[in-house]
């Protein structure tokens, strides 16, 4: 790093997480890079957590702990963006933890490669396993650790946001932002924000890098927002499909839109199943008529994809696709 290392802005939403927040921010005041402006968001939260927060501000200097009444974790990273003073932002979720080198390598790959956002990999973790830093990254091999990242095509990012495994260049927090560059903001009073936020950013012209280090860890427990799996949650999963069409169908050529047809339809359709054989009858009956809509509006873009039959085998009879997927033991989230 140069010896004026920029100031980043640390966005942390917080709402009643309090068995989890402790090592959530000893792992952002633990970061090798110092020159750190650290929000704590508390977004309401009715057990520990705002006193928490409190409590960090008065150990370290650079915490500011902001309380506001709750209005959902889009508000409170918007907040955060709004009240950040850093040439560069990271939104951190208050039950995960970061590696020690998460910020320092990041901002060594956005000015090594001149882009706009940084990704890297992410860990998940459980209460059992726990997160394990990248122990190869200690000292001065953090500094040469990012020497891997790449810049990224706009062609190589849309395809990324368009893979089966799309989960590093959806969610918010494996990244570093350059602030000047973002004028976007999360949609409020939704589940599935990031979906949003990633596609309404990259279609702003945003540029990107990624080094496959995986330094952000993600804590898996069944009573977070996605863990719990509402109807809502599922609603607005096809609200944020129905816009990534939108958004992303005329940027690059037919091979790309046929791409995303044909995600779409794939996510969707397997979704719909697994949601009817888990008897949610109703829910998939809703959403089944949303992906039969959609196949009409958009299946001329499938030509050369493979699986052209199975999207119109769903089309014709979803209790014909729904057993043929049964039989094959085929399982998505």
């Amino acid at each position: 790093m140069s010896e004026r290392e920029p100031l980043v802005s640390v966005i942390v939403p917080v709402f009643n997480v309090a068995g989890y927040l402790d090592e959530c921010i000893q792992s952002i005041t633990g970061q090798t890079y110092r020159n750190l402006e650290i929000l704590l968001i508390d977004d309401g939260s009715t057990d520990e957590s705002g006193s928490i927060c409190e409590k960090w501000q008065r150990r370290d200097s650079r915490i500011q702990c902001i309380h506001q009444e709750n209005q959902g974790l889009s508000a409170a990273r918007n907040h955060g963006m709004d009240r950040s003073r850093g040439e560069y932002f990271a939104f951190v979720d208050s039950d995960d933890v970061i590696d020690e080198n998460f910020i320092r390598i990041l901002v060594k790959t956005i000015i090594s490669t001149g882009t706009d956002v940084a990704m890297c990999g992410f860990r998940m973790f459980t209460e059992d396993s726990g997160f394990k830093k990248t122990e190869s990254l200690s000292g001065d091999c953090a500094e040469e650790g990012a020497e891997s990242a790449r810049r990224l095509s706009d062609v190589e990012f849309g395809r990324g946001l368009t893979e089966p495994f799309s989960v590093p260049y959806v969610i918010a927090c494996n990244k570093l932002y350059r602030k000047e560059k973002v004028q976007c903001r999360f949609r409020r009073g939704i589940l599935c924000e990031d979906v949003f936020f990633a596609v309404d950013l990259f279609c702003c012209g945003c540029t990107y890098s990624s080094i496959d280090l995986p330094l952000y860890g993600y804590r898996i427990r069944n009573t977070g927002i996605t863990g719990a799996k509402s109807d809502r949650y599922f609603e607005n999963m096809f609200d944020a499909m129905d816009h990534q069409y939108k958004k992303m169908k005329d940027r690059f050529d037919g091979a790309f839109r046929a791409r995303l047809v044909n995600f779409i339809l794939c996510l969707t359709e397997n979704v719909e199943c697994d949601l009817y054989y888990a008897k949610r009858r109703v829910l998939a009956a809703k959403l089944r008529g949303r992906v039969r809509a959609f196949y009409r509006e958009s299946h001329r873009n499938l030509k050369g994809v493979s699986g052209q039959a199975k999207h119109a085998l769903y089309y014709m009879c979803p209790p014909a696709y729904h057993l043929l997927k049964i039989r094959a033991k085929r399982v998505y989230a």
